[in-house]
């Protein structure tokens, strides 16, 4: 039995039309895809962008010493400035005051001899409710 040419014609019609009507949802998927990828892009530029702002304030508050540790008029130190409410002084201020060299107020405070609190930004606070002493060896 064969077939005749217009079954045959027929028949690659039908496939041929299956074939493209196949490739044209796959163009719409695709397309569709393509516009929910723009979409989950912008979604993600918009995280970044809050996330890099977030990261500068961050950035800003560790620099500086928080709201409520530092205060004004409890402290015993220089313009009465207290942290945690303990009193303190700068290195300057104490270099004044014990007659130890700022370097050497660096190392006691990085070794721990002297207590003090180091912000971000590299600055110390020295508390001056203890004894500001030279380090015997």
């Amino acid at each position: 039995m064969t077939a005749s040419t217009t079954q045959i014609s027929r028949a690659r019609a039908e496939q041929v039309n299956r074939v493209n009507g196949a490739a044209y949802k796959l163009e719409e998927e695709i397309a569709d895809l393509r516009q929910r990828l723009e979409t989950v892009k912008a979604m993600y530029r918009a995280e970044q962008s809050r996330a890099d702002a977030l990261s500068l304030e961050l950035d800003a508050l560790r620099a500086s010493p928080p709201p409520y540790a530092l205060g004004r008029g409890s402290g015993g130190g220089v313009g009465g400035v207290s942290y945690n409410a303990r009193p303190t002084i700068t290195p300057a201020v104490a270099a004044r005051r014990t007659g130890i060299s700022r370097a050497t107020i660096s190392r006691y405070l990085t070794e721990g001899w002297w207590q003090g609190v180091q912000f971000q930004n590299g600055e110390w606070l020295i508390f001056s409710d203890q004894t500001l002493a030279r380090k015997r060896k």
